[in-house]
């Protein structure tokens, strides 16, 4: 987190009055059968989704303490996107993400909306899953069209049942695209988040910025 200190007492109105009108309402998904379901993956196999998708296994099992985010929210900026205290700022940086999520900024070019949505073909070859079930699971809320969590981790339980790893990891890593780094519609997975999704795992494109400027 990179710090800017002193800039000046003319600021403290400014924050009293983000803090007074900032609404905050987090997101909520219900984790625990995702939580299951990763731990399902042997060491091998976490090793390898390690190296294809970062760190999303370890975002996962992080307990969120939703009150303190609340409150650290109310000293958030949204004009110049950084945290505003009295003396001084506090700005998220890229390098910490690319910590965070364990994926070095020298893993593929950033990811680059091409401004039009991942096809359903292409869906359907990632996750195995048949074209006409994808589309009768597409629905829309609230303007954009989302697939639901449920139906993903019902389809994650029967890969573990067959041992097919190689799906499962990437339908893993699209569902906690949408839950951990993408949330938009609670328990739904939004087709923002398959579109980085499907670009990370077809085109080698890096979601670190990404991440950060949806954050």
């Amino acid at each position: 987190m990179e710090i800017k200190s002193g800039f000046g007492v003319e600021r403290e109105s400014e924050v009293s009055d983000l803090k007074k009108k900032l609404r905050f309402e987090p997101i909520k998904n219900n984790l625990s059968k995702l939580r299951e379901l990763g731990r399902k993956l042997k060491v091998i196999q976490r090793t390898s989704f390690r190296r294809k998708y970062g760190n999303l296994l370890g975002l996962l099992e992080l307990e969120i303490e939703i009150p303190i985010v609340t409150a650290l929210a109310q000293y958030y900026d949204p004009s110049i996107r950084c945290f505003t205290f009295q003396d001084f700022q506090l700005v998220p940086t890229i390098k910490e993400y690319e910590q965070i999520m364990d994926i070095p900024l020298s893993r593929g070019v950033p990811y680059k909306h091409l401004e039009q949505l991942v096809s359903i073909s292409t869906l359907s070859s990632i996750t195995k899953i048949p074209q006409d079930t994808l589309k009768s699971r597409l629905v829309d809320i609230r303007g954009t069209r989302v697939i639901s969590q449920r139906f993903l981790e019902a389809y994650l339980f029967q890969l573990s049942t067959e041992g097919d790893w190689e799906i499962f990891m990437d339908v893993l890593a699209l569902t906690l695209y949408g839950v951990v780094l993408f949330p938009c519609v609670g328990n739904y997975i939004d087709y923002a988040a398959m579109d980085i999704f499907v670009a990370v795992r077809t085109r080698s494109e890096n979601p670190v910025t990404a991440v950060l400027v949806d954050t």
